[in-house]
């Protein structure tokens, strides 16, 4: 069959360059735009190793802020010049210097240089700036924040975003690449498993006042009689705890499961580490609880090897969605009466598991759906196709 070129049209030969002097073949934009060029030169597994090691330092940084504010600042703002706010901004600063020197020739920065997905950290660095520029202002026209205030005031979510960018950096750099989604093993995804769980540990620093790990109820609720007209209160901020901080340990996991079939190990350390650096706000009174999310991971881990989660199997992914939370809660009620003596309603905290499992699963169904029919979208354009097929192999006859 022949086919009839419009005017202005020719065609290019594999090995036909262009106007820059470059292959067709071997062009920048030739390939799908959400893919990494692979022209440029790509972070390795060191480098990205180091950007998590310098993330860390910024993380620690926070929550050792945070244990001050609590701790020994009775949960106000304190000063600005403080130890522990050094280690939050040295964490930053060498974060931030260690990315901007990536694959740059001395005197000629360039930013085509900046290795795949790590020009998003450019936009925190940016992003920072801002925030410290318009927190000084904030504070200068309306004073120090307390308690709550400390962590949602708009200047303080905005250094939050910055910094993510920062330390999400090995992750989108990993995300991009070549790379099989079968992974060797725990220490071949080290990478990026410290970016996400670095990730998720600065999520879970700004909801504390929800978390199960920090405080399993406040000593004003504990103090409640069950006639008070308060105790139903208490028992949903209880319960709307658990459902936030279950949302929030099985979204990256779910995330993970999304791009790589995780090694043995990744869920584990990944919710024994977040809930170790929570339980650390109140200078580890609830510690003993951490196990609950060892637990839990491990049986996520322990899912994703047996059902081996996949575009191809989405039930899987769904199982250890749902599998996972029933377990880390359950052990989690059960730590909690057995190590501190605290018990809830049987109806509420049956139904806490139950709910947990379920809004694990619902989440697990939003980001993987049931495939859509390719008629769904093209059902309109389908006569034009067709029409247009009619006339081309009209031509070839």
């Amino acid at each position: 069959m022949s086919v009839v070129l419009a005017p202005g049209q020719r065609v290019v030969g594999r090995h036909e360059r262009a106007p820059d002097g470059l292959p067709w073949a071997r062009r920048a934009d030739a390939g799908p735009r959400h893919l990494a060029s692979q022209r440029v030169r790509r972070a390795s597994w060191h480098e990205d190793l180091t950007t998590g090691w310098c993330s860390l330092l910024l993380v620690l940084g926070l929550y050792l802020d945070g244990w001050n504010h609590i701790n020994l600042l009775d949960d106000g703002l304190g000063p600005f010049l403080t130890p522990w706010h050094g280690v939050l901004y040295a964490g930053f600063t060498v974060t931030a210097l260690w990315i901007l020197q990536r694959h740059q020739q001395r005197g000629a920065w360039s930013l085509r240089a900046v290795p795949p997905g790590y020009r998003a950290a450019l936009v925190g660095m940016g992003l920072a700036m801002v925030a410290l520029a318009g927190d000084a202002v904030w504070h200068t026209l309306f004073g120090e924040e307390q308690g709550l205030n400390r962590l949602i005031a708009p200047f303080h979510l905005l250094l939050f975003v910055a910094a993510c960018l920062l330390v999400a950096s090995p992750l989108r750099a990993a995300w991009s690449g070549p790379s099989s989604a079968r992974v060797p093993s725990l220490r071949a995804f080290g990478p990026v498993l410290l970016s996400i769980t670095l990730m998720t540990a600065m999520v879970a620093f700004f909801f504390q006042y929800l978390s199960p790990v920090v405080a399993w109820r406040r000593p004003v609720q504990a103090a409640l009689a069950p006639s008070s007209a308060f105790f139903e209160t208490a028992q949903i901020y209880d319960l709307l705890g658990v459902l936030v901080h279950n949302l929030l340990f099985i979204a990256p996991v779910l995330l993970l499961l999304l791009r790589w079939q995780t090694p043995l190990g990744t869920v584990t350390v990944l919710w024994g580490a977040v809930a170790l650096l929570e339980s650390t706000q109140t200078e580890l009174a609830l510690v003993g609880l951490v196990g609950a999310a060892v637990l839990g991971g491990a049986a996520a881990d322990v899912a994703v090897a047996l059902l081996r989660p996949s575009p191809q199997r989405p039930w899987a992914l769904r199982a250890v969605a749902a599998i996972a939370p029933a377990v880390m809660w359950t052990a989690h009620f059960a730590l909690l009466r057995a190590g501190y003596g605290a018990t809830w309603v049987p109806e509420v905290w049956t139904g806490s598991v139950v709910w947990a499992s379920l809004s694990g699963f619902t989440l697990a169904l939003l980001m993987r759906p049931a495939a859509i029919p390719l008629t769904a979208w093209n059902r309109d354009r389908a006569p034009a196709d067709s029409a247009g097929i009619d006339r081309l192999q009209a031509v070839g006859r």
